[in-house]
């Protein structure tokens, strides 16, 4: 299946989530960022799963298109995003269940 990555993550309210940048300004939080964070930053899993993790990141950061997964691909996903709270793990998980 394709995900589309570069949708934006909402607040309860409608609202573009948004988080702080370096010169002081904000930017929007996407599915991209937060599932390539998750995968590329987790210390969790033995080698074989920190290498699928690496490279699925790379995958999802390299593009803008919308990327080929499958189902394996989106557990693994879903199991680095458990280190989210609850908007954005929940928010991101209907996303990769919408395809």
């Amino acid at each position: 299946m394709k995900v589309q990555f570069n949708r934006p993550l909402k607040a309860l309210t409608g609202e573009t989530l948004k988080e702080p940048t370096a010169n002081g300004g904000t930017k929007e939080i996407n599915l991209k960022e937060v599932c390539s964070s998750a995968l590329a930053t987790s210390q969790e899993g033995d080698g074989p799963e920190k290498l699928q993790a690496y490279q699925l990141a790379v995958k999802i950061v390299g593009t803008d298109k919308p990327v080929e997964v499958t189902a394996e691909d989106i557990a693994l996903i879903k199991k680095k995003l458990e280190v989210y709270t609850p908007i954005v793990y929940g928010q991101a998980c209907m996303m990769l269940e919408e395809n």
